[in-house]
């Protein structure tokens, strides 16, 4: 298992397994140019298999969440290509890889709009 972590108390996390949070990991460096903060932050929490934005600094948090938000939202809507489909060929495992990365878009969502 694998999770972003929202905030401490884990009332919003995004559980997931380890290769859907590797899948979207790769996606978002694949469709992002990310600074060297985002960058050095994505790649320790893929290494550990979690990303806590209630632990990052209030302004990189922000900014790893929209371009997480970005990207998902364009993997949903079919304007950017995953990598998944490549990678896990049937399509049970891509359904299930947009099933929990619809999921996740509803998490930013609703913490937006909160």
């Amino acid at each position: 298992m694998a999770v972003i972590g929202f905030t401490s108390k884990g009332e919003q996390d995004w559980f997931v397994s380890r290769w859907v949070f590797h899948q979207l990991f790769e996606d978002v460096a694949a469709n992002s140019e990310l600074d060297p903060e985002m960058a050095s932050e994505l790649k320790q929490a893929e290494a550990l298999d979690g990303l806590h934005l209630d632990m990052l600094e209030a302004a990189l948090a922000s900014r790893v969440e929209r371009v997480l938000e970005r990207v998902v939202t364009g993997i949903v809507a079919g304007t950017i290509q995953s990598g998944v489909g490549a990678r896990y060929g049937d399509p049970a495992t891509q359904t299930e890889y947009r099933s929990a990365l619809q999921q996740l878009l509803g998490i930013v969502r609703s913490r937006r709009s909160a």
